[in-house]
C-alpha cells in the first residue's frame, strides 16, 4: 500500500478551504447587513420642541389621464372636538386651495402634482407630551379624467405625525411636507 502524499495534503487543503470560503460569506453578509442598517439609522426624523410652530406643506398628485380640480382643488379639515383634546392650537380648523393658489403641472411622467406647497399653520402646546403626537385630519383633493370628461374628489381621514423631544437639535419652527397621490377609483 503506497502512501501518496500529495493527495491527502490536497484534501487536507480542500476541506481547510471550505471553512475559510464560508467566515468569508459570513463576513459579506454581515457587512450587508451593518451597511443596509446604517441606511436605515440615517433616516432623519425631524423633531420639535414642546410650543414650537410646525407647518404641514401638502402637495397634491394625480395619474396619468386626470388632471386637478378647478374651485376648489383640495381641502384639509380638522374636527374640533379632536383637536381640543390635543397639546395644539389650529386656526383655522378648515383650509381649502383653488388651482390658481397650487399651480399645479404636468411632470415627465404625465402626474399632474401642485408645484406651491398648500401650509397649514400647527401650534404645538409648550407643555406637549414627548414622542409622536398623531393630529387627525380630513382630506379631500378634486380632480378629472381627461379622456371622460368626469371630475370627482376623493376624501381622505389621516393622521399628521409630528415627533416631539427635548433634544437640543429639536426645532421650535419648521416644516414637514405631506405629499398625497390620489389614486382614483375608476
Amino acid at each position: 500500500m503506497r502512501f501518496n502524499c500529495r493527495e491527502k495534503i490536497f484534501e487536507r487543503g480542500i476541506f481547510a478551504l471550505v471553512p475559510l470560503a464560508l467566515c468569508v460569506a459570513a463576513l459579506a453578509i454581515a457587512v450587508s447587513f451593518a451597511s443596509a442598517s446604517e441606511k436605515t439609522a440615517k433616516k432623519k426624523v425631524t423633531c420639535f420642541k414642546p410650543g414650537a410652530d410646525v407647518t404641514f406643506e401638502f402637495f397634491f398628485v394625480v395619474p396619468p389621464g386626470f388632471h386637478l380640480g378647478e374651485e376648489p382643488l383640495a381641502a384639509v379639515s380638522f374636527d374640533k372636538k379632536k383637536v381640543e383634546q390635543l397639546p395644539v392650537t389650529i386656526k383655522p380648523l378648515e383650509y381649502s386651495w383653488t388651482r390658481e393658489d397650487l399651480a399645479p403641472e404636468e411632470t415627465k411622467k404625465g402626474h399632474a402634482q401642485t408645484t406651491v406647497a398648500a401650509k397649514v399653520p400647527v401650534k404645538l402646546g409648550a407643555k406637549c407630551a414627548l414622542g409622536e403626537l398623531a393630529i387627525p385630519a380630513s382630506v379631500d383633493v378634486f380632480y378629472c379624467n381627461i379622456e371622460e370628461g368626469w371630475c370627482t374628489s376623493s376624501h381622505y381621514d389621516t393622521a399628521l405625525k409630528v415627533e416631539v423631544s427635548d433634544d437640543k437639535k429639536a426645532l421650535s419652527k419648521g416644516s414637514l411636507k405631506v405629499t398625497v397621490v390620489v389614486t382614483p377609483e375608476v
